[in-house]
């Protein structure tokens, strides 16, 4: 027997109140007309109108007063957890989104977003545990950041670098760093997110002593001081004659494609934000216009030294 082709034509798409669709139908409505109005709807519209009692809804439009949307903006924040009016949708894992939808890639978190990655120089010491780590050479591991309880390396060290990450043991890092977990503060792609990285990090300011660990320039600085890390890693002022002056195969470019932070920079040194090793640090690179690369404080085997940062509470401009 054939299917009845009429009564496939038209597909009755089924939506649910808490869905992306129903709230990016509400945060449009925010945006355009937010006194109020009348708009055109679809299908969607006419499902928002009658489940939420919402507005006058006519044949082919609604029109709502600016009060029946804040109410409207009540109910979906009661269902999601975000209000529409100022936030996005809270993305769901693909797991999550899968248990009611074919498509699984809209409005989800990257597969790794709740995930970090760390390493340390000898055993990872978390939830009361110790566990030996491969002995060769490795980037870290991914680990979810809600399955740490507990992390029993005293001090976490925030990595600018992917790079660092597998050469751990040929920092030169000085005497009071005893033991640390390195965890990778990941970039602008989507499989390495920083801000993971950055929550799961400030998560332990109350009990760890968190330290940052970035590029000696501009950049660098602004990373550390709107990291929450209370200390940097930066070279010791002993190896600055040498990093300011050595004499490479190339030119030195990185200081000069640095306008806005050095603008940062500039900044949070009159709001008095910054230490006075930085200041020190600071001066010297525009002096000489000339920066230093954590891979180059590797190779190099630039000696590290372990200041305090008056770190900035807002986070502006770390990530």
């Amino acid at each position: 027997m054939k299917p009845n082709k009429s009564s496939s034509k038209h597909f009755i798409k089924h939506f649910k109140k808490n869905s992306v669709e129903v709230f990016n139908f509400v945060k449009n409505l925010n945006a355009k007309h937010r006194h109020g109005g009348e708009v055109s709807v679809s299908e969607l519209g006419q499902f928002v109108a009658r489940e939420f009692h919402f507005g006058q809804l006519g044949h082919h439009s609604i029109k709502f007063s600016a009060h029946q949307l804040i109410k409207l903006n009540q109910d979906i924040t009661q269902l999601t957890g975000s209000n529409p009016a100022w936030h996005q949708y809270p993305k769901q894992t693909r797991v999550e989104r899968s248990k009611n939808y074919f498509d699984i890639k809209t409005a989800t978190r990257s597969v790794t977003e709740d995930f970090v990655i760390v390493n340390c120089l000898g055993q990872l010491k978390v939830n009361q545990q110790v566990f030996s780590l491969p002995t060769i050479n490795s980037l870290g591991a991914y680990y979810h950041i809600n399955d740490f309880k507990s992390i029993e390396h005293r001090q976490l060290i925030l990595v600018e670098n992917f790079a660092v990450m597998a050469s751990l043991a040929q920092l030169k890092l000085p005497a009071d760093i005893e033991d640390p977990l390195f965890i990778y503060r990941g970039d602008v792609k989507p499989e390495q997110n920083t801000n993971a990285a950055y929550n799961f990090f400030r998560r332990w300011s109350s009990s760890h002593q968190l330290i940052c660990f970035s590029d000696f320039d501009p950049a660098g600085m602004v990373i550390a001081s709107g990291s929450g890390a209370t200390s940097c890693l930066i070279p010791a002022p002993s190896s600055w004659d040498y990093i300011f002056t050595v004499e490479l195969e190339d030119e030195e470019i990185n200081w000069g494609e640095q306008q806005a932070q050095k603008k940062t920079i500039d900044s949070r040194f009159s709001q008095n934000k910054l230490g006075p090793e930085l200041m020190a640090g600071f001066s010297k690179m525009a002096k000489h216009k000339r920066t230093w690369q954590q891979e180059h404080m590797i190779s190099h085997e630039t000696p590290l030294q372990l200041i305090t940062l008056h770190a900035c509470a807002d986070y502006s401009g770390c990530d």
